[in-house]
């Protein structure tokens, strides 16, 4: 099966609210459970909030683990600040699955 591609750019140059961020994260653990190969393709987008990372990547982290989020997702085109957040989301999902 060939892996699919979200593209968060075309939303916007930044992404920023709480429920933006919900509707991402329907989408993409729908596809996840579908067995799809997913990448979030980053191109376009200059910042993303810490609050629409936490709640879209923090909280598929929660859900998945971040093994099945290693296995079955890759993150392209992110800008540096872009990614920060979403590395960010990411660790702090593992400490609250680790508490």
């Amino acid at each position: 099966m060939q892996t699919l591609v979200i593209r968060f750019g075309i939303f916007g140059k930044s992404l920023g609210t709480r429920q933006i961020a919900g509707t991402f994260r329907s989408t993409i653990e729908k596809k996840l459970k579908e067995g799809r190969d997913l990448a979030f393709d980053m191109d376009g987008l200059r910042s993303l909030s810490d609050a629409f990372a936490d709640e879209c990547f923090g909280k598929l982290a929660v859900e998945f683990g971040m093994p099945f989020i290693k296995q079955y997702t890759t993150i392209r085109n992110a800008e540096p600040r872009v990614s920060a957040s979403i590395q960010q989301a990411f660790r702090d999902a593992e400490r609250k699955q680790s508490a």
